[in-house]
């Protein structure tokens, strides 16, 4: 049966079958995705946690699909129906709603016209009707079948009763529905207009009232801004054909040439399709693109969430953290480069107080007193006035600092919640709060693992999608990012260590209980006495919890315990000690014997698989790397710019904020994030913005046009001479007069659609 599945997973997938059936394997025996990916290379030949993931999603749609054949038989035999080759057809279909039109002919009859008809014995009329019998005028036939008590008074009653049966017969003919579902797929227009909800209460849907668009050509984000236009009955959808287009496809399918009643047949057949196959096809249609666009607006949320986490964080800098605020006043808190608490206090620059003059006057206190290197804005209401107060003591003080937008999104909940009491028991919320914002500028995984991923706001209409799969698909991408850079066992906190491969909060709580009591952990071994570490778990865990100052220089780096012996063999080879490995630069005479070896030989005589060879040479010559130092850091300003600033013509250097379908938003340092169109990515085809850019990306971006009074900022990546206009590329780096610097602001809760095929603004985005 394992192999029955893995064939057809890796069918749809197209991976090899023995990659499907080592994954199904070891996920059977209860192995995380991370320990997989990263530990048993060889089984999987080689897959990343994405195929793994996708693997399991394909395994529990194959069971749902399963099942139902199992109930359509169950149903087909209990009606005493079931033939071998009906058996035989539903046990080959390989998608639900080919089983589904199987089923629809032996359903159990419901309250329908051709119930109520069969009920009224028309049904040997609808036979003879179907069969073409011949002989005597069909009036004649049908008298025979009127019956006073049945309400069947007259022939047109007759007529009209076995007409409805033979239009459900029709209806439920699998050729007659696949037809219809090919031709809505191929050459179906979605068209939407005005409903009933007075356009005052939803203005931001009135450029869909007169929209339409071929359905093979729907993008994702169209799909949800039209569903919640509907949802808000802002809109009316519908799905349409041109007209007699199926009916010409399907009347050969069921009316026989030479039928002597062919005309009656083609009223049943018209019903059929306009009554009840097409409605059931729109639904079915819709409701795939639906789940399509959940689908793609997941993994855009995902990807996005993915380039957060994965910010480099800001080591060995003291940080001074303002949470912006207007009548509560702005709070401040400077940490040292631990992220521990230096000082507080609170300032009230803004309206309606206006203590402007005092507030520059605390902030330099501070960070002189404290000596703070950068300041970290969270970017909620207020954030620009107040990099405008930050900006001003610079300028006014000649200070060295610089500053930079860190994301509020999630942090006042985390500052409520029971695990933020943990850890600051003694502090207010509202100062909790800040410390984090500090917090996530100098270790943003570390802070952001602490709130639930979907309050980030980085997504396509994720509030639109399926939340139970939204929620999966983020902790796994958490669960991704932690266990790719490790965790100091040591220093960790509980949101941490639960997203450890084998880990849970109970076991969490149970590690840091232990190393409250008998102090920090030696070495790897040492965990196997937490309680409640079995076995099992020490294998999921121990290649991703790192022990620092160990005896064995090993237990700080990914490479597991299972891959110590093959470790020192390679450490011997290679003339070197283990004690190397404890240096900043790693191994430094490794990398030049590597070059021109080869480690399929190297492989084969050390009796490893060449994926797990790779990995384990990798952390030998990289033992203290971290992957987020492969990406761009924040960018940091000493000075700020307005939108009034902006001309078009302008380099700026910008962060990446959000990366959806139609493009991506860059914050440039004003408080509007810009927007680059894909088209703007680059002068080659993009199919991807995904596959172009991340969340947390530096670029260069070039101003085509600001609109200030709907405060909108195009932009585009591509230089003007290769765009045709024959200007200089852009800056190599540093800001100058046409290239202020920009900040890493605020990022939307969710961007706004891209205009539809007419060139219109599509709904607004969700409010934070």
């Amino acid at each position: 049966m394992l192999t029955d599945i893995a064939a057809a997973i890796a069918s749809q997938l197209r991976l090899r079958p023995q990659q499907v059936q080592g994954a199904l394997k070891l996920l059977d025996e209860n192995n995380s995705i991370p320990f997989i990916a990263h530990h048993r290379r060889e089984q999987t030949g080689g897959l990343a946690e994405e195929a793994l993931l996708r693997i399991l999603e394909c395994r529990e749609k194959l069971g749902e699909l399963e099942s139902r054949k199992d109930a359509v038989l169950r149903s087909i035999r209990e009606q005493g129906k079931l033939t071998p080759e009906l058996e035989e057809a539903v046990g080959n279909a390989g998608q639900l709603r080919v089983v589904e039109d199987i089923y629809l002919a032996f359903r159990p009859a419901r309250n329908t016209a051709a119930a109520l008809a069969i009920d009224r014995g028309l049904e040997p009329l609808a036979d003879l009707i179907l069969e073409g019998r011949p002989g005597g005028a069909l009036e004649d036939w049908a008298a025979n079948f009127i019956r006073h008590e049945r309400e069947v008074h007259t022939t047109e009653d007759a007529l009209s009763g076995a007409g409805h049966i033979v239009a459900e017969r029709f209806s439920a003919n699998g050729r007659i529905r696949q037809k219809a579902r090919d031709l809505v797929w191929s050459q179906g227009i979605l068209r939407c207009t005005r409903g009933p909800i007075p356009e005052s209460q939803v203005k931001e849907f009135r450029d869909y009232y007169t929209f339409s668009e071929p359905v093979k050509n729907l993008p994702a984000h169209r799909v949800l801004a039209v569903n919640r236009g509907e949802r808000r009955k802002a809109l009316k959808v519908a799905l349409e054909l041109p007209p007699d287009l199926l009916l010409g496809y399907c009347r050969e399918l069921v009316i026989p040439p030479g039928h002597p009643w062919a005309a009656l047949l083609e009223r049943c057949l018209r019903d059929a399709l306009d009554r009840l196959v097409l409605p059931a096809i729109s639904r079915e249609v819709r409701r795939e693109l639906s789940e399509r666009a959940e689908d793609h607006a997941v993994d855009v949320f995902a990807n996005n969430v993915r380039g957060i986490l994965m910010t480099p964080p800001v080591r060995g800098l003291r940080v001074l953290a303002v949470d912006p605020g207007f009548r509560t006043g702005c709070k401040v808190a400077a940490l040292d480069a631990q992220g521990q608490l230096l000082g507080e206090t609170i300032v009230y620059p803004h309206e309606p107080q206006c203590r402007w003059d005092e507030a520059k006057t605390a902030l330099v206190e501070l960070v002189q007193k404290h000596s703070i290197d950068v300041v970290a804005i969270g970017n909620g209401t207020g954030c620009h006035e107040t990099e405008k107060l930050v900006a001003e003591i610079i300028a006014a003080h000649n200070l060295t600092i610089t500053y930079t937008f860190v994301s509020e999104a999630g942090i006042t909940t985390y500052a409520a919640s029971t695990l933020g009491h943990e850890e600051f028991p003694n502090l207010d919320p509202a100062l909790r709060a800040t410390v984090s914002v500090g917090r996530r500028l100098q270790d943003p995984l570390s802070e952001f693992v602490r709130v639930d991923p979907r309050v980030i706001g980085v997504g396509l209409y994720q509030h639109d999608s399926d939340q139970r799969r939204l929620k999966q698909r983020l902790d796994a991408v958490v669960q991704s990012c932690v266990n790719r850079i490790g965790v100091d066992v040591n220093t960790a906190h509980v949101a941490l260590l639960e997203n450890v491969a084998g880990f849970n909060s109970t076991l969490a709580r149970q590690l840091i209980a232990y190393r409250e009591q008998v102090g920090p952990f030696k070495s790897r071994e040492d965990l196997r006495k937490v309680p409640g570490l079995d076995e099992h778990v020490f294998c999921q865990c121990a290649g991703f919890l790192k022990v620092a100052g160990s005896a064995q220089p090993l237990d700080a780096t990914r490479i597991h315990p299972d891959h110590y012996g093959l470790a020192e063999e390679l450490v011997r080879l290679f003339g070197c000690s283990a004690a190397d490995l404890t240096r900043p630069e790693g191994l430094p005479a490794l990398r030049p014997k590597l070059e021109g070896l080869s480690l399929e030989k190297m492989a084969q005589r050390l009796g490893v698989g060449i994926p797990t060879l790779s990995h384990v040479l990798y952390c030998l010559e990289h033992p203290q790397a971290d992957p987020r130092d492969q990406n761009p850091p924040p960018i940091f300003k000493r000075e700020m710019i307005r939108l009034e600033d902006l001309r078009p013509g302008m380099w700026l250097k910008g962060a990446v904020r959000n990366v959806v379908d139609f493009g991506a938003f860059v914050d440039i340092g004003v408080k509007e994030d810009g927007l680059v169109h894909i088209s703007q990515f680059s002068t080659r085809y993009i199919k991807n913005p995904m596959d172009y850019l991340h969340v947390g990306q530096t670029v260069d971006v070039r101003i085509l046009s600001v609109d200030k009074d709907r405060r909108r900022i195009a932009l585009s990546m591509i230089p003007q001479e290769q765009a045709g206009a024959g200007k200089p590329a852009p800056p190599a780096a540093g800001p100058g007069p046409t290239e202020p610097p920009a900040s890493a602001g605020p990022a939307p809760a969710e961007p706004p659609a891209p205009p539809p095929s007419q060139g219109t603004p599509a709904p607004s985005r969700d409010a934070p």
